[in-house]
């Protein structure tokens, strides 16, 4: 009998401590700082390749979506990721 109240016991804080992670990693993921939208540069590091090419696929229309805030280019993350699941389609399909 005193082996199932320990048993008990263990099971009851083994449950606390899985919803104590649980909630740490949910606030975790919450506060995460992901940028909504990424640089020139940032698209570049991101594909491997120098600025001057992303540059060159905005000019040609060829890139992700892109669009200015004042001067300066940004890319949203989502229509990057947009692109390169094209670019990965297309490229399975040659």
């Amino acid at each position: 009998m005193e082996r199932n109240l320990v048993t008990e016991e263990v099971a009851r804080n083994l449950e606390v401590a899985r919803n104590l992670v649980t909630e740490e990693v949910a606030r975790n993921l919450v506060t995460e700082k992901v940028p909504k939208n990424l640089t020139t540069e940032e698209v570049a590091d991101r594909f491997r390749t120098s600025i001057e090419t992303v540059r060159y696929w905005r000019h040609v229309g060829k890139g992700p979506r892109s669009f200015k805030v004042g001067k300066r280019v940004l890319y949203a993350t989502q229509d990057v990721e947009s692109w390169e699941l094209q670019a990965r389609g297309a490229a399975g399909a040659a």
